[in-house]
């Protein structure tokens, strides 16, 4: 596994929507893109059952049986999908994605095929485009600016500074799933050193979905003053609270709203819950929840509320 990929911020985010849900995932771009390697690192830690297409036959037995009862859900990716020109083993994984014991990612060159097209009719499959897998120019550049100011403050001896950027290329690398959690507590452990506080509740909002993420592992942890820990996650909560979109990407153009999701927003604003608009429209509650889940990310919100707010604000309702 590539210690030094930074997977990109839209990719990993339905990944994770799709493992929440859970819904099959199709992947697909060029040659180079890092689309396995952003399946290995999402998987790191997790056990899971991985197959290419490039190496068929497969052993007999390497598709899962089935498990009756079973309440977690096998993972299984299958890679280079564009390669399978099999009819029974294009049969076996339709069986496959049918399964309710199994969590299906495929990974391929090329957009999704025409014979899996009906079953991502049926069931909405998460796609991950080539677009998707691209990083940011932001996420990009800040990223490279913080290791420039680093290297800065190394050599001038000015601690602020190395421990701003820090702050900074940790934030940088949570939000495009690269490793962070190694860089913010160093961040910290010096931070407390020199009684510094404002220098990371400021970053409010930014800052803050690390902190909470951590929170608990910095306190078992014990290598921080308990009482400066405290004032630093009370601050910075409220500091979120006040500037809540501090740092975040301006919310989707209306265009980017296809027609099911918009009237699944609509039905939502008038007070339905999930199972009514399933009902409403037809739909498995599975893919109503993926469509909420999808306008949340697009609006920048983490709740109806915030959505609904966002979503006035750009005219959709």
């Amino acid at each position: 596994m590539d210690q030094n990929y930074i997977a990109p911020a839209v990719a990993l985010k339905k990944l994770k929507t799709a493992r929440s849900i859970p819904q099959t995932v199709y992947l697909y771009g060029a040659t180079g893109y890092g689309k396995t390697e952003l399946v290995r690192q999402y998987l790191s830690g997790r056990r899971y059952i991985y197959l290419s297409c490039e190496e068929l036959p497969w052993e007999a037995g390497a598709l899962p049986p089935v498990e009756p009862g079973r309440q977690n859900r096998r993972v299984v990716v299958i890679d280079d999908l564009h390669r399978l020109k099999s009819e029974e083993l294009r049969r076996d994984i339709l069986a496959l994605e049918e399964r309710e014991d199994i969590w299906l990612i495929l990974i391929s060159r090329s957009p999704l095929p025409a014979w899996l097209m009906p079953r991502h009719i049926k069931s909405v499959f998460v796609v991950i485009s080539e677009n998707d897998l691209r990083m940011g120019r932001d996420e990009i550049t800040a990223y490279l600016d913080a290791r420039g100011a680093v290297y800065y403050a190394e050599q001038t001896g000015r601690p602020y500074i190395r421990m701003e950027t820090g702050l900074l290329s940790a934030i940088t690398k949570e939000r495009a799933g690269g490793p962070w959690q190694e860089e913010l507590a160093a961040v910290l452990k010096e931070a407390e050193h020199y009684r510094f506080l404002r220098l990371i509740t400021e970053e409010g909002a930014a800052v803050w979905p690390l902190l909470q993420r951590e929170k608990k592992a910095l306190r078992e942890a014990g290598t921080l003053d308990k009482d400066w820990l405290r004032r630093l996650l009370a601050e910075a909560e409220e500091m979120s609270r006040r500037y809540p979109l501090y740092l975040k990407k301006p919310a989707a153009a209306a265009a980017d709203f296809g027609g099911t999701a918009l009237t699944i927003l609509r039905l939502q604003a008038d007070g339905l819950t999930i199972d009514q608009i399933a009902q409403e429209l037809g739909l498995k509650r599975d893919n109503v929840k993926y469509h909420v889940r999808e306008n949340f990310r697009k609006l920048n919100a983490t709740n109806k509320a915030g959505a609904l707010l966002a979503a006035r604000g750009l005219g959709l309702l």
